[in-house]
């Protein structure tokens, strides 16, 4: 019995936390400073807690990119580019009354070009 409740318990323990990370999403897009969107961009979502890595995307060819199922709590993404330098959104927070995150558009700066002598 006492087996069968653990079961029961640890079911439904499970159910709860799963289910806060149901339909929970963040949106956003990559441009650079000329407004074009920025392709191939590796955008990673950090707790803002530890900075632990929790997914990873990367843009699509508008520069757009998507992270779905997030645990409840406070995120900010690292985004990085070849030929930009790295850019960090601001801090937000995912909760039960803010499951929909829309970050806009996050502008990536040139790398300043130097030539060397041949």
């Amino acid at each position: 019995m006492k087996k069968l409740l653990l079961v029961f318990i640890t079911f439904v323990l499970t159910t709860e936390c799963m289910s806060q990370t149901k339909e929970t999403i963040v949106t956003g897009s990559i441009l650079d400073a000329k407004s074009i969107p920025v392709q191939s961009a590796t955008i990673s979502l950090m707790r803002q807690q530890d900075s632990s890595i929790i997914k990873i995307a990367i843009s699509d060819k508008s520069g757009k990119f998507v992270f779905t199922d997030i645990p409840f709590g406070s995120y900010f993404t690292m985004i990085s580019a070849v030929g930009f330098t790295n850019s960090n959104s601001p801090v937000f927070v995912i909760s039960e009354n803010n499951k929909t995150i829309v970050l806009g558009a996050l502008i990536l700066q040139e790398l300043p070009i130097s030539l060397n002598d041949v």
